[in-house]
């Protein structure tokens, strides 16, 4: 009988029953994670730098490194995503980047 209950389930794909996340709830994801993975880890480095005790164990060590890692990281997707920004409004504007400007360029330069 309980089998009876599932069975229309039984021809459902696994994409079709997965249910899409919206756009606005990933913006605001993507947007929360970075702020609270760069406050937190920032909050920990300075708790572990104002009490120098706390570095005197060997996983506080590690956890500070893990917490310079997370730092770093945050701040490279950042860089790479406000880069992706500016290039995107660029091309729509058709403002040329440095990069367009020195390839173009480079046969001219190659001939001097």
């Amino acid at each position: 009988m309980s089998g009876d209950r599932f069975s229309r389930f039984a021809n459902i794909s696994r994409e079709d029953r997965a249910m899409p996340i919206p756009a606005s709830v990933r913006q605001v994801m993507f947007g929360t994670i970075p702020v609270l993975c760069f406050l937190l880890s920032s909050l920990f480095c300075l708790i572990m730098v104002r009490k120098p005790v706390m570095l005197k164990k060997i996983h506080n060590i590690l956890l500070f490194s893990l917490a310079i890692i997370d730092l770093l990281t945050v701040w490279y997707l950042v860089f790479e995503m406000s880069l992706k920004i500016f290039y995107a409004v660029n091309s729509f504007l058709k403002v040329p980047r440095l990069i367009d400007i020195i390839l173009t360029s480079w046969p001219e330069i190659a001939k001097q």
